[in-house]
């Protein structure tokens, strides 16, 4: 086996993660997101989400640990209450 085979072999067995784990972080970020515009507490105020971190990246590694658990991260972007601000300072 040569050193480059190896390596990928390593990605494939202890970094990277398999496409039921990429899916998981995915409908993460939706439920969230979903969630987030929809209760009462924030419908209102929501304008977006943007995924964040190593997952947009695409540089996420398989956790490390017993519970294999992750986290997922998400930027939510929500209309200003204050007087005399622009509700959505990201549109012109």
């Amino acid at each position: 086996m040569t050193t480059q085979e190896a390596f990928n072999v390593f990605l494939e067995r202890v970094v990277n993660l398999n496409p039921d784990r990429v899916k998981r972080i995915e409908d993460a970020q939706r439920i969230l997101t979903n969630f987030i515009s929809t209760t009462d507490d924030f419908k209102e105020l929501f304008i977006d989400s943007i995924k964040q971190g190593s997952a947009k990246h695409k540089t996420i590694i398989k956790p490390i640990g017993e519970d294999g658990r992750f986290d997922v991260d998400i930027l939510i972007i929500l209309k200003s209450m204050l007087p005399g601000r622009r509700n959505n300072i990201f549109q012109n």
